[in-house]
């Protein structure tokens, strides 16, 4: 049986991002050396960078993947050792993309709506300001999990 290796990726400015792993000549994982909310890359998340994550509608979930996925497509260490890397990298990009997409609509069309709801439904159940919180979150995650279920058909 072959060994696991590795391969560096580096970004267009030739710093070292992430790594591909190798089970002889199949790539079999792919590592990030960032976390996705770092946006400068400077190996830790700031307070702001941490506030923005938090606050933006669109989840940067997988975002330090695909683009370690995207730039070893550029690696002829990567590309000659498994020619399928390259489909497996959009593949890659598509889901993370997807996922970006799936968000915005959530925020843009929805989100409000079922806040508004579930505001309308805890007040009708509850005049208790905490179990209100309560029941409208309860309400909001169950309304995106149902979103999400009927977004990945």
């Amino acid at each position: 049986m072959a060994g696991f290796d590795w391969v560096i990726v580096q970004d267009r400015t030739g710093r070292d991002i992430g790594a591909v792993g190798f089970i002889g000549d199949d790539a079999v994982a792919i590592a990030s050396f960032f976390d996705s909310r770092d946006a400068d890359k400077d190996g830790k998340v700031s307070v702001g960078e941490r506030i923005v994550s938090t606050l933006s509608p669109i989840g940067l979930d997988g975002a330090a993947i695909a683009e370690v996925a995207m730039q070893g497509r550029s690696n002829p260490l990567i590309a000659e050792r498994d020619s399928g890397f390259y489909g497996m990298s959009a593949n890659i990009f598509a889901g993370f993309a997807q996922s970006m997409v799936v968000d915005a609509v959530w925020s843009v069309y929805f989100k409000r709506g079922v806040r508004a709801a579930g505001t309308g439904v805890a007040r009708v159940i509850t005049g208790n300001m905490v179990k209100q919180v309560v029941i409208r979150k309860g309400f909001e995650r169950t309304a995106r999990e149902a979103f999400d279920k009927v977004t990945a058909l």
